[in-house]
């Protein structure tokens, strides 16, 4: 039976593919395309779901939000605001995926709304409304300045908090990188990258903090962790 995994309320709903794997025992690689965004890899290594790694395409972002071993969602984002869900569930021993996708919000371009021709006295009196509205956008211009000035003083009394939707990447010993996303006085997986012989494992992909296992040849080992106030441990 062939299932579509529903998004979030007011998605315009795609399925990027539905399939299914005959053994769950089987251990299978796999790599998936999320539409134009990027591509997920994933495992089904004796019947548990597990993430390899994901690959965001240019100007695009991505955060893992969930994964427990039956169940694997990534999101994709990019600057428009538009959005791509990719879902995977392993369910009586088969793998079914499929998906969702959000539009941005569309880009105006200056100059398009229509110009209308209007007599002398019309004329005039736009004259004298455009001197009026520069006196009145230059005062709010110097309270708007007043205002970003005293932001950025507050601001600088905090200089240990990463500020908002700041992303930042952390090297990991030779195991490899991790990058995350603050934002909202949160913190949130988007990527990892490891070097040749290392794997990794993701015990905690956002909100108060990200956590993340890194295994590697002969016993090696890291574990990392950075908290939504941007401390940072690697053991």
């Amino acid at each position: 039976m062939k299932r579509i995994l529903s998004g979030a309320v007011g998605l315009a709903l795609v399925v990027f593919s539905i399939g299914f794997v005959a053994s769950a025992a089987k251990a299978d690689t796999i790599t998936h395309p999320v539409g134009d965004a990027g591509s997920v890899t994933f495992t089904t290594d004796g019947g548990v779901l597990a993430l390899v790694g994901a690959e965001a395409a240019e100007g695009w972002t991505y955060t893992i939000d969930r994964q427990d071993g039956s169940h694997l969602t990534v999101t994709f984002r990019d600057a428009t605001g538009a959005e791509v869900e990719f879902e995977a569930e392993m369910e009586d021993g088969r793998l079914e995926f499929g998906g969702s996708e959000e539009p941005g919000s569309p880009t105006t371009t200056a100059g398009d709304d229509p110009t209308t021709t209007m007599g002398d006295d019309e004329d005039d009196s736009v004259d004298d409304d455009a001197d009026e509205g520069s006196d009145d956008d230059a005062d709010h211009d110097s309270d708007e300045d007043s205002d970003d000035d005293a932001d950025d003083d507050s601001a600088s009394d905090s200089p240990d908090a990463p500020a908002a939707s700041e992303p930042a990447s952390y090297v990991v010993g030779s195991a490899g990188t991790v990058s995350v996303l603050f934002a909202d006085g949160e913190v949130s997986l988007t990527g990892v990258t490891t070097t040749d012989g290392w794997t990794y494992e993701v015990d905690h992909v956002g909100g108060s903090h990200v956590e993340i296992e890194f295994d590697g040849p002969d016993g090696a080992g890291f574990e990392f962790r950075v908290d939504a106030d941007g401390t940072t441990t690697i053991d």
